[in-house]
């Protein structure tokens, strides 16, 4: 199960960092 937590965070931080890209 924690696994699948961090596995969530990393993704989540990944869609963060396109969308970052997107707005510069």
């Amino acid at each position: 199960r924690k696994g699948w937590f961090k596995a969530m965070k990393s993704i989540a931080k990944f869609i963060a960092k396109e969308k970052l890209k997107e707005h510069l």
